[in-house]
């Protein structure tokens, strides 16, 4: 019978006998020694050496050519991701602020949880809680607005009494101060011309009935839309010769755009009359006012 299975014979294999002293300690991996008749076919375990942990390097720093963390700057464009909004920090009373961006816009507290800037993604608008600044002066401030170029002014004082006698335009002075002012505007801006005077009209004969006009020159161009017109009305001894009239205040305001560069506004004056009639400037000031474009 070819096919009968027939029983596994294992033959006997020694039992290695151990050795249980132990050995002095020196640091250092022992290798174990077995004893037996057939030590030839003894198993003996494999010495390890001692070896360093490796450790995986860590990058403190990164240079790049479009991140350069060192010194925190992005040197190259980056492409963001989208994301639903970012916090800066963490709002804690008394402790900390943050900063919330989103794409409705950004908002900033202050330790004491006061929004101090936001600007809103939708209308643009925004809210500043303290100063605002361009280049080195300031824009906005707790007062309000302020500026180098707008809100400059300057004005000229003529208080002493003097005649106009002709009947064309004459620039009006004392003899020692014009009543002129020079300015410089880096950029095309409105302003803004005040002019008070106290006039009269003197040296009147009985049958004169004089007219005074003050106008403003700008830039050797008159401006008819301010004229101070007085018409004398009220006549101090009447039909005597070189009576006066009562003293009239007048004013006037114009406002104009100027373009960039140098500018002189003056006041001038005449008198319209029939016969010898002056037309006395008491005193006068001018003042202009630069605001924005």
């Amino acid at each position: 019978m070819s096919d009968a299975i027939g029983p596994l014979v294992i033959p006997d294999t020694a039992i290695p006998i151990i050795d249980t002293t132990t050995p002095a300690y020196t640091g250092l991996p022992q290798t174990t020694t077995t004893t037996s008749p057939e030590s030839a076919n003894a198993l003996t375990p494999t010495a390890i050496s001692s070896k360093p942990v490796d450790i995986p390097p860590v990058a403190v720093e990164t240079i790049s050519q479009s991140l350069d963390t060192k010194s925190r700057r992005i040197l190259g464009a980056y492409t963001f991701g989208q994301v639903g909004a970012i916090q800066i920090g963490t709002y804690k009373f008394g402790v900390s602020g943050q900063i919330s961006i989103s794409p409705d816009g950004i908002v900033a507290e202050d330790v004491n949880g006061n929004i101090t800037f936001s600007l809103d993604g939708t209308t643009g608008d925004a809210v500043f809680k303290g100063t605002v600044e361009a280049a080195d002066f300031t824009i906005i401030d707790a007062q309000g607005l302020v500026s180098l170029s707008a809100f400059a002014t300057n004005s000229v004082d003529v208080l002493t009494p003097h005649d106009l006698t002709t009947g064309t335009y004459t620039d009006i002075t004392d003899g020692t101060t014009p009543c002129s002012l020079t300015f410089d505007l880096g950029r095309a801006i409105n302003v803004l011309i005040f002019v008070t005077a106290r006039v009269q009209l003197t040296n009147m004969v009985n049958t004169d009935t004089p007219t005074g006009l003050l106008i403003l020159n700008i830039d050797g161009i008159i401006f008819g839309n301010m004229v101070l017109e007085f018409v004398d009305v009220e006549i101090y001894t009447p039909g005597v010769s070189g009576n006066y009239s009562r003293v009239v205040s007048l004013s006037g305001q114009q406002l104009i755009q100027l373009a960039a560069g140098t500018h002189t506004i003056k006041m001038q004056g005449k008198v319209i009359t029939a016969a010898s009639a002056h037309l006395a400037i008491n005193d006068i000031t001018m003042t202009y006012l630069t605001l924005g474009s």
